[in-house]
């Protein structure tokens, strides 16, 4: 197989909140892409882990966790999966959009 047209890459605004990581923003509005998020992730006491989408802020360098279409989040954990060698079990994926 080969490409043709590339198609266009995802990206979307979002501003600098800080949200889920001490909300310490700077409230800078930016065009965040797809390249430009992670998967980070908190564990608890009782062995559960939750996962969350982030980006870090190219002007004051703030994690802010934020939702974004399931198609990509799906991608980024395959990613983080692949990376990591995280067992299937470990992470969630959703169902897409």
């Amino acid at each position: 197989m080969k490409i043709l047209e590339q198609g266009p890459g995802w990206s979307m605004e979002m501003i600098c909140t800080g949200n889920g990581n001490g909300g310490a923003g700077c409230a800078s509005k930016l065009l965040v892409e797809e390249c430009d998020l992670f998967i980070t992730g908190h564990g608890y006491m009782d062995g559960s882990f939750d996962h969350f989408v982030t980006f870090r802020c190219c002007n004051c360098g703030t994690e802010t966790d934020v939702n974004v279409p399931h198609r990509i989040r799906n991608v980024l954990m395959k990613a983080h999966r692949e990376r990591n060698g995280v067992a299937w079990s470990h992470l969630k994926s959703f169902p897409a959009n």
